[in-house]
């Protein structure tokens, strides 16, 4: 594959792994609202199937998902907050939500996609 090939196929893996981890997320999240608990378990079931194939071909890809949500904020993290404007530089903050995971090399340092969070203030 040529560069422009390999970035356009790197991309649409991006893509696919943020939306597949976004609808992961907010599906597990839904499942276990239902009160039906025979419904639940049958969702809860379908849900982790998800996340062990997702997980098993992110390790063939040698990617890995990395989510940041409840540490501290420091500017270092491989994270864009959208709404880091909100506060002051003496604000003590943590990531809130993560809105888009970050995606990195496995067992690397190399980012592949930083993540997209909202961040939110610590309490004193």
């Amino acid at each position: 594959m040529e560069t422009s090939e390999q970035d356009q196929f790197m991309s649409s893996i991006v893509e696919l792994i943020t939306e597949s981890w976004r609808l992961y997320h907010y599906t597990d999240d839904l499942v276990r609202r239902i009160s039906d608990v025979r419904v639940q378990k049958r969702g809860l079931n379908q849900t982790a199937r998800f996340h062990k194939h997702m997980k098993s071909a992110m390790d063939k890809l040698n990617l890995e998902i990395v989510d940041f949500t409840g540490q501290d904020y420091v500017t270092e993290l491989p994270v864009h907050p959208i709404n880091l404007d909100d506060f002051n530089s003496e604000d003590a903050l943590f990531v809130d939500v993560t809105l888009e995971p970050v995606i990195k090399k496995k067992n690397s340092a190399e980012i592949i996609s930083p993540g997209v969070v909202v961040v939110g203030r610590r309490d004193a």
